[in-house]
């Protein structure tokens, strides 16, 4: 979920390795070995694009390749919950069996997320969120008590603009 963060390192491999592949051709005084050395490397990174572009398609598949990368990370089921709730195609749907609904799979990602991080209060908050959306009132007012550490100390917010 992190490949925007390693833009900026790939673009300098790329020019590192460029440069490699020039060096090495030139040292050697091997201009076929240098082209086909770059064509190999061109087919490799391309095919790599292409199966990597699978995972782009819609949020759906960006998610659920999150979930196959990182499956213990709170912040990645609590982004995958909301896209489930609304089933883009291509959505996996093995959480919705266990109960109909695509906002009952959702639940079940805020609450893995929790078992996770107990302290993560953007998955408190959007499975109150999807609490409501089902019109139920009486789990929102369980999810509102389980206060966690982070929240137990801090002032009411109220308060802050007063």
């Amino acid at each position: 979920m992190g490949e925007r963060l390693i833009f900026g390192s790939s673009v300098g491999f790329c020019l590192a390795l460029g440069w490699f592949v020039v060096w090495v051709g030139g040292y050697f005084h091997m201009d076929r070995a240098r082209y086909g050395l770059m064509a190999l490397l061109v087919v490799i990174y391309g095919g790599l694009t292409i199966a990597r572009n699978r995972d782009w398609k819609n949020s759906g598949t960006l998610f659920a390749s999150g979930l196959r990368t990182s499956p213990h990370s709170a912040r990645c089921r609590t982004t995958t919950a909301p896209s489930c709730a609304s089933a883009p195609r291509g959505f996996p749907r093995k959480a919705a069996r266990a109960r109909p609904g695509p906002e009952a799979s959702a639940l079940r990602y805020y609450n893995r997320a929790l078992e996770i991080l107990p302290a993560y209060d953007e998955a408190r908050y959007n499975m109150g969120i999807t609490w409501l959306d089902l019109g139920s009132l009486t789990p929102l007012k369980y999810v509102s008590r389980r206060r966690s550490p982070s929240t137990a100390c801090r002032p009411a917010r109220s308060t802050t603009w007063a």
